[in-house]
């Protein structure tokens, strides 16, 4: 399966596939407020500055900040804000399927960018949601399409001293 659709715009050949320059949830919540924040500022033809929203929307997604503004140079008023787009990335982002995952550790970029191209494997259209949960001691779980997958320390441990109760809690009583 694709890793999600290409959003692009009826009026130019750009297009821009939005969900994976995103990838998490948390980052596509953060780009929709930054880009309602981006176009209630030119509807309401506010010059004030938005270097502080600019800035990082250039730096953690220029294909995005490309498509938006038509250059990867900085800007400094949102006069080159294509709207249109703006409320395409946003669609596109809000009507993402959700894959919730539990970790035991907080991820790094590196390891949202591998498990993202994982799912792509496996998925379409989709953003995933971090949770962090220490109870896991290690490894994962994770709610996709309404099923629940526990591949846990946790359960991994728990399913051992299940399996050999009978071994071990003499062991334990000792």
């Amino acid at each position: 399966m694709s890793s999600s659709s290409k959003v692009s715009d009826k009026t130019s050949k750009a297009s821009i596939d939005v969900l994976k320059d995103v990838k998490s949830h948390e980052r596509g919540i953060w780009l929709i407020k930054n880009i309602e924040e981006l176009a209630s500022m030119y509807y309401s033809k506010n010059s004030s500055d938005v270097s502080y929203i600019l800035a990082p929307l250039r730096k953690e997604y220029p294909g995005i900040y490309t498509y938006l503004f038509g250059t990867t140079d900085p800007v400094s008023s949102l006069a080159p804000l294509n709207l249109d787009r703006t409320s395409l990335v946003m669609e596109e982002i809000k009507q993402a399927t959700v894959i919730d995952i539990n970790l035991a550790f907080l991820p790094s970029d590196p390891f949202v960018s591998r498990l993202y191209i994982w799912f792509e494997q496996k998925a379409s259209n989709f953003l995933i949601r971090f949770n962090y949960d220490r109870s896991l001691l290690g490894g994962f779980t994770l709610v996709y399409a309404g099923k629940y997958f526990d591949f846990s320390l946790t359960r991994l441990c728990s399913d051992l001293f299940k399996k050999n109760r009978n071994e071990i809690l003499p062991i334990i009583q000792e």
